[in-house]
């Protein structure tokens, strides 16, 4: 039996991901850090500012382009999704994706949930989901 890597992948293939995000951020930190991942390829990134868009997909060698991440993810059927989202943006698209079977068949990978996303999408809530927090939003005093 062949050998899976993360994502289901068998090994030696790559990990085809597509981007949600081409912000200022995303395009420092994000897609740098992706690019250098052995087994990870940058297939597709999505941005509503198109001038945004071309930027980051030119600085790092992306062909796929959409404004629409709908679009780019029927289109390009990536092994995960790595959505530079914020909150209410996020509890949006994973209420929206689960109908679709998202979930069924991609990861989707991000750097910001906290407990009010996991507590606005509750019971249903799916599996396939790589999450971070590091962001305090908080006072110390």
């Amino acid at each position: 039996m062949a050998k899976k890597s993360a994502g289901g992948k068998k090994a030696g293939k790559p990990i085809r991901v597509a981007m949600i995000g081409a912000g200022g951020r995303a395009e420092a930190v994000h897609y740098p850090s992706l690019r250098d991942i052995p087994g990870a390829e940058i297939v597709a990134a999505c941005e509503l500012d198109e001038e945004r868009l071309h930027k980051a997909a030119d600085a790092f060698g992306i062909e796929g382009r959409y404004t629409d991440h709908r679009e780019m993810i029927e289109k390009e059927k990536p092994d995960a999704v790595y959505a530079s989202m914020w909150g209410g943006d996020q509890i949006n698209f994973i209420k929206q994706a689960i109908p679709f079977g998202f979930f069924d068949q991609t990861t989707l990978v991000t750097y910001n949930m906290d407990l009010d996303i996991l507590k606005a999408v509750g019971a249903e809530m799916p599996e396939g989901i790589v999450a971070g927090s590091g962001f305090p939003w908080y006072s110390l005093d």
